[in-house]
């Protein structure tokens, strides 16, 4: 093979491989904001999430700082539902189905066991 067909094989493969690499690229920038996140997606940070909403609603700092008490206190509202609604659900248990129930709140994570 002489070397003119070589660096002409070369430049074939190097231009198939980008394509490769870009059409993958591309395929996973479409299927995400296609398709609606799974269960195990994970979600921004509260924090991060406010900022965001703030952002995008040109928020000023009264506003901001409203916006920011009412979420704060509807987070410690489902934060107390959660926990009553938690302990009302192990008051109906055997010891067993306590201990699964425990297991399977602690599986979930610190933000499902409030």
């Amino acid at each position: 093979m002489s070397t003119e067909s070589r660096k002409g094989l070369a430049l074939m493969l190097v231009v198939f491989a980008l394509g490769l690499v870009c059409g993958a690229a591309l395929a996973v920038i479409v299927i995400r904001s296609v398709l609606p996140p799974g269960p195990r997606a994970r979600r921004a940070p509260p924090d991060v999430r406010f900022e965001r909403m703030a952002e995008q609603l040109d928020l000023d700092e009264a506003q901001r700082d409203q916006v920011r008490a009412e979420l704060d206190g509807t987070r410690e509202q489902m934060d107390r539902l959660l926990r009553d609604s938690a302990e009302r659900i192990r008051a109906v248990l055997d010891e067993d189905q306590r201990r699964r129930f425990d297991e399977m709140r602690r599986r979930e994570g610190p933000r499902r066991r409030r």
